[in-house]
């Protein structure tokens, strides 16, 4: 936690979203509370938040981190995405494996396919 304390950090990106006009602010105010609500165990408002800062900037690596989260944190044993949406961005995650963010999309499907028991797409 950038502040150590979550609901602090709440606030202060809720603040820091509402009070800029660009959109780096926005995002980053944007992650701030994501990441405070997932401390505080609101996961599908931490992932609602994550989503909005995809929306609002636009980047493909928020896109990428917002993938990450959706499959990494059932992964991780934390409640996380609903099913649906984490097998849709393991299907995006999949394509991500060809690219320049190959690694990363690897790493995190590698995770959730041991979390389900898949040997067969944990070995490719």
């Amino acid at each position: 936690m950038a502040l150590g304390v979550p609901e602090a950090q709440l606030w202060f990106g809720q603040r820091v979203t509402a009070a800029s006009s660009d959109v780096a602010g926005r995002v980053h105010g944007l992650i701030a509370q994501s990441l405070a609500l997932l401390v505080l165990g609101r996961i599908r408002e931490a992932l609602d938040q994550l989503d909005e800062a995809v929306h609002v900037s636009g980047d493909l690596e928020m896109r990428l981190q917002a993938l990450q989260w959706a499959v990494g944190l059932a992964a991780l044993g934390l409640p996380g995405a609903p099913a649906e949406s984490r097998k849709l961005a393991r299907a995006q995650l999949t394509v991500m494996t060809k690219g320049p963010d190959a690694a990363r999309a690897s790493w995190v499907l590698l995770l959730d396919a041991l979390n389900r028991g898949d040997v067969a797409a944990a070995d490719s």
